[in-house]
């Protein structure tokens, strides 16, 4: 056994948010004992100008957004290492997180992937590491922990069928058995539930461990009205390949030129976002104008009920 594993850890970004990035690899660099490590950054914005100095060890910037999912498997396919560490730039990490998910992929070669806890105010949030299916055809899930609950009362179960990515450590044999990670789950959403159950059919197992600790912002690049729309679209897809329904490619390759098929996915990964947020700010205007409006009849109420409190009076 490798003792001191080679880690890649990766952190897809928009670069919407500097500051944010910077403390995810602030806090990386600070409590992180793990020598063997490579800090890759994927830069997704459009403009691939991402500069970020010697904070980092390489920033990857392909001109297209390749998402969560495609971030994962590109360095899947294309970097040397023993274990990826999936980081996400509203995450930062509170302890020499690194070491002890690399101690437990060490202690036990039939692990696939180890998640960390994450914590707020001092407690675990509901439904944030991990879960259980209640029934895997409909992709109902039992999420742990089920309540907010203290590092210490959190109970580690057994027979768990996915960990959440944000901050896991996978072993790239497990990655590699399962061909990668699955790019029809394009951008986000539902990534960790299908790696994580396609592990466990090969007979690997995954856990969450109490004893590796990060803060997570969950106020990623992606929005509302995007991650509801993929949350549903990408569930059940994954209902689909539970029931051994084969899952087609929406759009097949022909044989085109590889530079207009380049040009062509740069821009509709970015009008598919940029439509996303026209959406989403069209739909806050409309809350925005049926809240006035609702305030407004609410004064139109009270506006006839007085005359009419007045002549009761009489």
């Amino acid at each position: 056994m490798n003792s001191n594993p080679k880690v890649i850890v990766v952190i897809p970004t928009l670069g919407k948010n500097l500051g944010r990035l910077g403390r995810a690899i602030e806090s990386i660099r600070q409590f992180t004992s793990h020598t063997n490590l490579e800090l890759l950054i994927i830069d997704n914005s459009y403009e691939a100008n991402l500069n970020l100095g010697e904070s980092v060890d390489e920033v990857y910037s392909p001109g297209i957004n390749l998402g969560w999912v495609g971030s994962l498997e590109f360095v899947r396919r294309n970097f040397d290492f023993d274990f990826l560490w999936s980081f996400q730039d509203d995450m930062t990490i509170l302890n020499d997180a690194l070491s002890v998910l690399v101690h437990a992929l060490q202690q036990n070669e039939d692990l696939g992937v180890v998640s960390p806890i994450m914590l707020r105010n001092g407690v675990i949030p509901a439904r944030t590491r991990g879960g259980k299916f209640i029934d895997k055809s409909k992709m109902q899930i039992a999420h742990i922990p089920e309540t907010d609950v203290y590092p210490h009362d959190f109970i580690e179960e057994d027979d768990l069928c996915f960990v959440s990515s944000s901050g896991a450590l996978w072993r790239k044999e497990s990655l590699d058995l399962i061909s990668g990670f699955d790019l029809n789950l394009y951008p986000v959403n539902h990534v960790d539930v299908d790696a994580c159950v396609r592990m466990i059919e090969k007979g690997w197992s995954v856990k969450i461990e109490t004893g590796a600790h990060i803060e997570h912002e969950i106020t990623g690049s992606t929005e509302t009205l995007l991650s509801s729309f993929l949350y549903q679209r990408n569930k059940h897809f994954l209902i689909s390949k539970s029931i051994e329904i084969e899952a087609k490619e929406i759009y097949p390759v022909n044989n085109f030129d590889s530079d207009f098929l380049y040009e062509l996915s740069r821009r509709s990964t970015y009008i598919f976002l940029e439509l996303s947020k026209f959406a989403t700010e069209k739909i806050q205007e409309l809350q925005s104008a049926n809240l006035k409006l609702t305030n407004e009849l609410e004064k139109q109420k009270i506006t006839k009920s007085k005359p009419n409190a007045d002549l009761r009076k009489f």
